[in-house]
């Protein structure tokens, strides 16, 4: 059976992400979405640009 997984998902993902890291300060958590959304988004063909610049930022504040 095949599963089209809807862009909006990538985004939702990337959006608890930035609330993880921005609302709890919860790094590692917040990459954890990212990581998800990014599947997603390749696997839809979709733009990753801003999942991978909150995922900079978020190993950034990391260390």
């Amino acid at each position: 059976m095949y599963l089209c997984i809807k862009p909006e998902s990538a985004r939702i993902l990337v959006i608890i992400g930035i609330l993880y890291a921005e609302k709890k300060g919860d790094y590692k958590s917040a990459i954890i979405f990212y990581k998800k959304a990014h599947k997603i988004q390749e696997k839809n063909g979709d733009d990753t640009s801003n999942t991978f610049t909150e995922l900079g930022i978020a190993y950034q504040n990391l260390h």
